[in-house]
């Protein structure tokens, strides 16, 4: 007797595609470049602010404050390493604050996106569900 095993994608792009976030308030795309991968904000539930797109106010950069959270890549240089997506940088347009990031895709099929400073420990984690 013998198994086959199903097919499994190379170099990390298993997480290529659109992602929700646990509360539903966003779905965000993870694509691949040449130089990693990254999330970009592809819907917003709530898109609107005053009847305007809602934009990055609080980014520390006052350069940016401008620029519409919806198509923002939130996420990026994610290098995948040893089942892990690692060495990225996560950007929250909530706070205006950048955070190191790693990623990790669970067997039912949950990405864990985890923010923090300095070591993974310190750091917090959010949990994306697939799009079907």
């Amino acid at each position: 007797m013998f198994f086959i095993w199903p097919m499994m994608a190379q170099d990390g792009e298993e997480i290529l595609g659109e992602w929700v976030t646990s509360d539903g308030s966003a779905k965000l795309e993870i694509e691949k470049e040449e130089d990693g991968f990254f999330a970009r904000v592809v819907w917003l539930a709530n898109p609107n602010e005053n009847g305007a797109p809602k934009l990055d106010h609080q980014n520390a950069d006052r350069s940016l404050r401008r620029r519409p959270i919806l198509g923002l890549k939130i996420i990026e240089d994610l290098h995948y390493k040893d089942g892990k997506w690692v060495n990225g940088e996560l950007y929250d347009p909530e706070s205006g604050e950048t955070y190191s990031c790693q990623l990790k895709l669970d067997d039912k099929g949950v990405l864990e996106v985890r923010g923090y400073l300095g070591m993974p420990v310190f750091g917090r984690s959010v949990f994306w569900k697939r799009v079907n």
